[in-house]
């Protein structure tokens, strides 16, 4: 990955949290790197299953504050990036804030899904909230996971087609269809 990066001029990158992506951000105290901006939709995720499954109401209280952001990322599509970061400054920071104050007040106590989901989020947080300081970057990488989710099934699918020949017919058979339209 650091390669195919290598040069680029590239300042947020939007990721999943996937622990490979750690040697392409920014050190503290350095000015190589990118910044990460994490999304929102995995953090989510984690609070919804925690809710679903112990119907925590600290858990619900935090996805309540999650669909402000997103309410406000509703109203904000379509608008330049200038006035998507003045709409999120004014409208997400206090959700964020919210959040955070939620996480840190109830990770002391909390325990099984609901200590991962705190645990994943706070650790997390730095990035989570890059999208109010620039109104470029997407609150969540859900519409580029769309739209790679056909290679990534093809590409497991035919891991193991048997041998040389069988997998040649995967790739022209099972290819993806057209470029993405999301």
């Amino acid at each position: 990955m650091k390669d195919v990066l290598d040069g680029a001029s590239t300042r947020f990158l939007a990721t999943d949290g996937h622990g490979g992506y750690n040697q392409l951000f920014r050190k503290p105290g350095t000015n190589e790197g990118m910044y990460s901006a994490r999304c929102w939709a995995h953090a989510r995720r984690k609070f919804f299953e925690t809710c679903l499954a112990t119907k925590s109401p600290q858990a619900n209280k935090i996805v309540k504050l999650i669909r402000k952001m997103y309410a406000v990322e509703k109203a904000a599509r379509g608008l330049p990036p200038e006035e998507r970061e003045k709409l999120r400054q004014e409208k997400s920071r206090p959700a964020l804030t919210g959040i955070r104050t939620e996480l840190e007040r109830n990770a002391p106590k909390a325990s099984g899904l609901m200590k991962q989901a705190i645990n994943y989020t706070l650790k997390a947080f730095d990035a989570l909230q890059q999208f109010i300081f620039d109104g470029r970057i997407e609150i969540e990488t859900n519409a580029v996971e769309r739209c790679i989710r056909s290679i990534a099934l093809t590409k497991k699918n035919s891991l193991f087609a048997g041998n040389h020949q069988a997998a040649k017919v995967w790739a022209i058979l099972y290819r993806p269809s057209g470029i993405c339209s999301c």
